[in-house]
């Protein structure tokens, strides 16, 4: 068994979040642990306590029965978190099951806005990228530009390409490179890089 470093465990988070999907942190080890890693939940709990408030648009809710800290988007209510029912997780693959929060509202010319704000860049262009379902993938964000390296530069974000190949940029990066989510982006692909412009 191999034991994940803390890229890979906000990789797995980014898996759920870019999905729109509640989850606990023992989701997130279980998820791990299913994909063949060796994690203590502790080690999974202190990246939670060190980057949580930083990274995601998420709340933190302490559930009223369960008693667990569940993390969920601002348009779902902590209660409708169900361990059982929101995700079904087989080793390498998180299934999607179909929700209210994965509609699509908003096309591009080349990509997908959800009802959480995620622009879900094709999976067309993540395979003409080389890139396969859970490979970690790192953003950069520039002012008008978003850059989606294969490897670590040192200073992207990681995200992970989700089951589908698709890759799921959040509404914040958006803001941050365009001040809002455009209408139309062009993308170029290179043998490394990802650019959206």
């Amino acid at each position: 068994m191999k034991t994940p470093d803390t890229n890979k465990i906000l990789a797995t988070i980014d898996s759920f979040t870019a999905n729109d999907l509640p989850f606990t942190a023992y989701d997130i080890t279980k998820t791990l642990r299913i994909d063949g890693f060796m994690v203590r939940h502790q080690d999974v709990k202190n990246v939670f306590d060190t980057t949580f408030t930083m990274m995601w648009d998420y709340n933190r809710t302490q559930h009223p029965t369960l008693g667990a800290w569940v993390y969920h988007p601002d348009t779902m209510s902590v209660t409708d978190y169900n361990p059982y029912e929101v995700v079904d997780v087989k080793p390498h693959s998180v299934k999607i099951k179909t929700s209210k929060l994965t509609k699509k509202v908003a096309p591009t010319n080349n990509g997908v806005v959800n009802k959480g704000g995620r622009y879900c860049l094709p999976s067309t262009y993540v395979r003409s990228a080389s890139l396969n379902p859970h490979d970690t993938v790192y953003v950069v964000i520039d002012s008008g530009k978003i850059t989606i390296h294969k490897h670590n530069v040192g200073l992207g974000r990681p995200l992970m390409v989700d089951c589908y190949s698709n890759i799921r940029i959040p509404k914040k990066d958006f803001e941050a490179a365009f001040d809002t989510i455009p209408s139309k982006v062009n993308i170029t692909l290179t043998h490394t890089t990802i650019e959206i412009t």
